[in-house]
């Protein structure tokens, strides 16, 4: 038998060899699979070269990103706000680059979308004013920017509601909104207020806060606020008239660059009312409107060209230039076409009032009736009056009382819920038509009621007609008030308010008396 430590695997017969154990323990190679041939040591070089160079490349980009992730962004494309805030002020201004309104939304709208409040504010007021004007989209744009606590957005926003032009109109939300704006110590918002609180215009009237407030404006510098106050004590709309007290107001304003207080002081100083009658001031303060005009109008509103034009046309404030008016009331009276196409309203009555006046355009008033007709059909409750008075006298067309009837009517009722909130201009026009019996039957004790409201608010409109109608329809104690209220208009300027005095004082006995202010009315311009 075989030693206890023979190999078990030695065949038999096979000299014996004694099994080394550390030998035995050691694997060896498989009997099944060939051995591996070695990797050359280049090879194993050149391999390991390349894993260390693409571990190098996605470090560097790891720390690209890391780089990228730290570090603020620069440009627009890469987020920064302040970026696309100063590329969109250049193509808006045409800095640098061709102006282009359309590019600048873009930009300001990338920005505001980065959370850019004062960019939202900007996109409002790029969308509101000028080529594209967009009023929901700028309304939107605005409403983003005083949520995100831009107040002077707040009013803006105000000012598109109130004014109504391409959206809805909603005076009582523009009130709120200038509140929110004033009590944030924004002037603008608290001249805006002002005139809503002076008008009744979605707020409760409240004449001696609106006095309050544009004061205040004007002492901060405000320019529309001091043309405001001026325009408050030269109609005696809120507070006692006083010319003296008004002009230097308006003169304030003319400097701070409002065209409408520039041309007003002109008219005043050329007519010689409520101011020394003097050319030479007159022709400097049309030149002023003219100057303040012509930006206004190169960023495409229509009330700035119109009145530049007119100026221009006249030979008002420096040398005549029919022309440029021609140009200006051409491009205006497209404008005008172009909204009018879009969106009928505003458009539509201020292209009809060119083609009545003759401005830039041929006289057509048939156009200006259709043109109104439109306008009426889109809700503009004021120009249905104005197209029913057209129907009625027969100016331009062919009279046709029964055509006018029902545009009255609805002017009628549709004045009805702003007046009752407080809209002062609204039951001015209530009234004229209850005491003329337009619309519906005459009610002259419903007008009267209307007059003495707007009278109580300081609105001389309201005294002029409430005279009138007292001396006509009321009792005779209120015969010396009717008269009263009526001279106090004329004083006021309200050549209307003149010529009826004037009318009632026609007997022998006061003769001399209604020509003085027949007179009066005429030098002022009433045709009466």
């Amino acid at each position: 038998s075989a030693p206890f430590f023979a190999s078990p695997s030695t065949p038999p017969g096979a000299p014996h060899r004694p099994v080394d154990p550390v030998a035995a323990t050691r694997p060896g190679p498989s009997v099944l699979l060939p051995a591996p041939t070695p990797t050359p040591p280049r090879r194993r070089g050149r391999v390991a070269a390349l894993v260390v160079l693409l571990l190098l490349c996605v470090v560097a980009v790891a720390a690209r990103v890391a780089w990228r992730n730290l570090r603020a962004p620069t440009t627009c494309e890469e987020g920064a706000a302040a970026a696309c805030v100063a590329a969109a002020e250049r193509y808006a201004v045409g800095q640098g680059v061709a102006a282009d309104p359309a590019r600048a939304a873009q930009l300001f709208e990338r920005a505001c979308d980065l959370h850019d409040a004062a960019a939202c504010a900007r996109l409002g007021d790029v969308l509101a004013r000028g080529r594209g004007r967009d009023a929901n989209r700028a309304a939107a744009a605005y409403q983003r920017a005083c949520d995100a606590g831009r107040l002077e957005a707040c009013a803006s926003l105000g000012r598109l509601l109130a004014d109504g032009r391409g959206i809805a109109r909603d005076r009582v939300r523009a009130a709120r909104l200038f509140q929110k704006a004033c009590d944030g110590h924004v002037v603008d918002g608290c001249v805006r207020l002002a005139v809503a609180l002076r008008q009744g215009a979605g707020a409760v009237t409240n004449r001696p806060q609106s006095v309050r407030l544009l004061t205040q404006a004007c002492r901060d510098n405000n320019p529309e606020g001091c043309m405001e106050l001026g325009l408050t004590y030269l109609r005696g709309v809120g507070a006692a008239i006083d010319p003296v007290r008004a002009l230097p107001l308006l003169e304030r304003a003319c400097m701070g660059g409002i065209g409408e207080a520039c041309r007003t002081l002109g008219e005043r100083h050329e007519q010689g009312r409520g101011a020394a009658q003097d050319a030479a001031r007159a022709s400097d303060f049309y030149r002023r409107a003219r100057d303040a005009w012509r930006p206004e109008c190169t960023a495409r509103r229509a009330a700035a060209c119109l009145g530049l034009a007119d100026l221009l046309a006249a030979g008002r404030g420096g040398a005549a230039d029919v022309p440029g008016a021609a140009g200006l009331y051409r491009w205006v009276s497209d404008l005008y076409g172009e909204r009018c196409d879009r969106r009928g309203g505003s458009g539509c009555a201020g292209l009809a009032a060119m083609y009545e006046r003759g401005q830039g355009v041929a006289v057509d008033l048939q156009r200006a009736s259709s043109l109104r007709e439109r306008a009426c059909e889109g809700g503009d409750s004021e120009v249905c009056v104005t197209l029913g008075d057209t129907y009625r006298s027969g100016r331009g067309v062919a009279a046709d009382p029964e055509r006018a009837a029902p545009l009255y009517a609805r002017a009628r009722s549709a004045f009805v819920e702003p007046c009752g909130q407080g809209d002062l201009a609204r039951c001015v026009a209530l009234g004229d038509l209850l005491r003329d019996g337009l619309g519906g039957p005459p009610n002259p004790a419903h007008a009267i009621e209307q007059y003495r409201r707007v009278c109580a608010a300081g609105e001389q409109r309201g005294c002029e007609r409430l005279g009138g109608l007292l001396l006509r329809e009321g009792p005779q104690h209120d015969a010396a008030r009717g008269t009263s209220l009526l001279q106090s208009a004329c004083d006021a300027d309200d050549t209307d308010a003149c010529v009826d005095l004037g009318r009632r004082r026609s007997d022998a006995q006061n003769a001399a008396g209604a020509v003085a202010l027949f007179q009066r009315a005429c030098d002022h311009g009433n045709g009466q």
